[in-house]
């Protein structure tokens, strides 16, 4: 039985806001619709990485989340895209909660985390 976490993490599609790390730098996209996170019911996850489309799978345990991008278009984006820093976030991440409305994903050895808004 999913909890009502899970419930309004799947199936909603999230705009990525920004990543904050821990060596206080941060990576914020100039438009967010164009970063997007998806995770899908069946344990796949599709995203939106500036001017490419990808997929990979997930996995959820508790508050514990992993992800695998697996795979993306190949189009080249402009030279200031964040594409390559958001996959690689996801990539790396470690623990998901909410705050309000906004989805927050901790980054492995707490190097930084990632915000999300519906």
């Amino acid at each position: 039985v999913r909890g009502k976490a899970d419930q309004m993490l799947i199936g909603t599609v999230w705009k990525w806001q920004q990543s904050l790390y821990n060596n206080d730098t941060k990576a914020v996209p100039p438009n967010p619709d164009n970063y997007t996170l998806k995770l899908l019911p069946d344990g796949k996850v599709s995203i939106r990485a500036d001017c490419n489309l990808g997929g990979g799978i997930y996995r959820l345990d508790s508050s514990k989340i992993s992800v695998e991008i697996t795979h993306t278009t190949m189009a080249a984006c402009p030279p200031e895209s964040l594409e390559q820093n958001y996959i690689r976030d996801l990539n790396a991440a470690a623990i998901y909660f909410f705050k309000a409305d906004v989805l927050y994903i901790d980054l492995k050895y707490d190097s930084g985390t990632m915000k999300f808004i519906r």
